[in-house]
């Protein structure tokens, strides 16, 4: 009777402590994952990942030029987009014009999307020309996009040139996070 009552007590006390899971505001029935087509990918494929309670969605794009990119969604009580871009190219960030080419391209990944996000992008590329963009100096930049009604929205991207490589040539590094607490 002993042995009963002390596995129900260390039952009890277990499930006392047991960290709740969070409510997730994103989940995969209402984002939507988007694999890019263009004439310019040679394959692409996804994988699935966990992170504690929050769930990845890792894309991971090979494009016909040897550049190379790794999109991620990760969500769960906000959502999170990352990517990380590697171009066998450099003269693709050549001017201001040209990065935001590859910023729309591959924020057309996105799963949540609306005007805010293509605004977002207009708004980093000024400051990014603001601070006088050379494609041989690293440069970076954000964007709080957040509203008083507590819809949080932040940007950033951050470009490298990468002269130690002869695989790749430069790095694009985007991030969006929407949602989560202020």
């Amino acid at each position: 009777m002993r042995i009963i009552i002390s596995l129900l007590l260390a039952t009890i006390t277990i499930s006392c402590h047991a960290e709740k899971a969070p409510k997730c505001d994103f989940t995969s029935q209402n984002i939507k994952l988007i694999t890019p087509k263009a004439e310019n990918i040679a394959n692409s494929f996804w994988q699935k990942d966990v992170d504690g309670y929050e769930a990845i969605d890792r894309l991971y794009v090979n494009y016909k030029n040897g550049s190379v990119a790794v999109i991620e969604h990760k969500y769960c009580s906000m959502y999170n987009f990352e990517v990380a871009y590697y171009s066998k190219d450099k003269s693709e960030f050549s001017d201001a014009t040209n990065l935001e080419k590859t910023l729309k391209g591959l924020f057309s990944s996105v799963a949540i999307s609306d005007k805010k996000t293509q605004s977002s992008i207009t708004a980093m590329i000024s400051r990014l020309e603001e601070k006088k963009f050379n494609s041989n100096h690293p440069a970076a930049t954000a964007y709080d996009d957040s509203t008083e009604d507590l819809k949080r929205a932040e940007y950033s991207i951050s470009y490298t040139p990468i002269e130690d490589s002869s695989l790749h040539k430069a790095a694009l590094f985007l991030y969006m996070g929407i949602g989560g607490e202020h």
